[in-house]
């Protein structure tokens, strides 16, 4: 019985604990992370849609640079 309730205590902690979210403690950090701006790279695809112009909306994709 002793051996039931350990491990059902340790079930019990490993789910609570798989529950804890990231800890950020450089918030500042993460945010530059995230507000940074984003540089297209080859192999990337653009869709652009002109509104009012089909013939020149049309998806494309970024050639490696020269």
């Amino acid at each position: 019985m002793t051996r039931f309730l350990a491990l059902l205590a340790f079930v019990a902690l490993a789910a609570i604990g798989g529950c804890a979210g990231p800890g950020y403690n450089n918030a500042s950090g993460f945010r530059a992370a995230v507000n940074a701006p984003y540089q297209l790279a080859s192999g990337d695809r653009l869709r652009i849609i002109v509104f009012g112009q089909d013939s020149l909306s049309n998806s494309f994709s970024v050639d490696a640079p020269s």
